[in-house]
């Protein structure tokens, strides 16, 4: 299928390789960022390429790779929840924190520059 236009085109190959929830999520994220969502997408793969080359594996949520975070199975089974679950939200309440942080040191940064 040919596209013309390489934003819709880029939509069309996010929308068909994700669930129609991940990619509402996805394309939120990127819309907070003020970025396309295929930027947002570059961005995370190249942030799992550092954490895979930091500690020796990708950063995947899958129930097999949770087999090493006993205390996460734990306390997922604690809240009632799937342990995938748990670390989608222990990710985006990470990354809110990080938006946060960052949000207070552009502030700080301007303050002593002012």
């Amino acid at each position: 299928m040919a596209y013309d236009n390489k934003t819709h085109r880029n939509t069309h190959q996010l929308k068909s390789r994700l669930n129609d929830d991940a990619y509402a999520d996805l394309k939120a994220e990127a819309l907070s960022r003020e970025i396309q969502p295929g930027a947002l997408v570059r961005d995370l793969t190249l942030a799992a390429l550092r954490f895979k080359e930091d500690y020796g594996y990708f950063p995947l949520i899958d129930d097999n790779e949770l087999d090493g975070f006993p205390a996460l199975a734990e306390l997922a089974l604690e809240l009632k929840v799937q342990p995938a679950v748990l670390a989608h939200d222990l990710i985006r309440a990470a990354l809110q924190a990080r938006r946060e942080q960052d949000a207070i040191t552009q502030v700080n940064d301007k303050q002593l520059s002012a």
